[in-house]
């Protein structure tokens, strides 16, 4: 695909999604009617649609000057914010979006609340919660939040994890808001397939979720009821409770 047909594709996903239909989902089913996309695009595309749901309000004000606006709109405004030749994407060659019209060559400006990317309601709802702090936030959840892993304390360490990691060109630093935890620097592709995480030696987990179970005061004989769990690697056995006495356990 080309850099232009991976914005119309894109476009595509988000008219599903502001109908209604989840993300995810919108996703799955333009990746069923598209055999033709490589792995290569379908990342690229599924890149483009998360950051455009997450910075949405503005990229809408950006590409028409309005909020709420069409989806083609939205990707124009992503296309701006990333400071991309916009015509050298819509340029209506071979499946890239339609040549821009006369309306549309206007860049927008981001109002105030745009720039936050929440509804009103909860930009003011955020202010009253967490005061000074509740820009940065909201700035903060535009961009695309760093992969971690869980080391599964179980059959590894976190140190040792990360040896076998590098081995395989996977690179990781320590997170320091848990010791379980080691964060992705560079593509993160691959991670499932990866021999150590089909052992039952990692699973990707948020190093703030990690760290709040990291806290609980559980000892050697507490039992635990997760309702988000996750099983380590595709064999469903594993699917089972495994005995710690630390506290930051599976």
């Amino acid at each position: 695909m080309t850099p232009g047909a991976r914005i119309a594709a894109a476009i595509d996903i988000l008219d599903d999604i502001l109908t209604g239909t989840a993300a995810e989902k919108a996703l799955t089913s333009w990746a069923r009617r598209s055999r033709f996309a490589g792995s290569k695009d379908r990342a690229a595309v599924r890149n483009h649609v998360f950051d455009a749901v997450r910075n949405m309000r503005s990229y809408a004000e950006i590409g028409s000057g309005a909020w709420p606006a069409t989806a083609r709109a939205i990707m124009l405004g992503a296309v701006r914010s990333a400071d991309l030749t916009e015509a050298d994407l819509f340029n209506g060659v071979g499946h890239a979006p339609a040549v821009l019209q006369e309306h549309e060559t206007e860049i927008g400006t981001v109002s105030e609340n745009g720039a936050w990317n929440l509804p009103d309601d909860l930009i003011a709802l955020l202010k009253t919660e967490v005061g000074a702090t509740a820009r940065d936030q909201a700035l903060a959840l535009g961009a695309r939040a760093p992969v971690t892993l869980r080391a599964n304390l179980a059959k590894t360490n976190r140190s040792d994890l990360q040896t076998l990691l590098a081995k395989d060109g996977i690179e990781t630093s320590p997170n320091p808001l848990c010791d379980t935890a080691l964060t992705v620097i560079g593509s993160e592709r691959g991670l499932t397939a990866h021999r150590c995480f089909q052992d039952g030696l990692f699973e990707m987990q948020d190093a703030g979720s990690q760290a709040l179970v990291s806290d609980l005061p559980v000892s050697a004989d507490t039992r635990v009821l997760d309702y988000c769990a996750g099983y380590f690697g595709s064999d469903f056995s594993r699917f089972r409770s495994i005995p710690r006495t630390n506290s930051c356990r599976i």
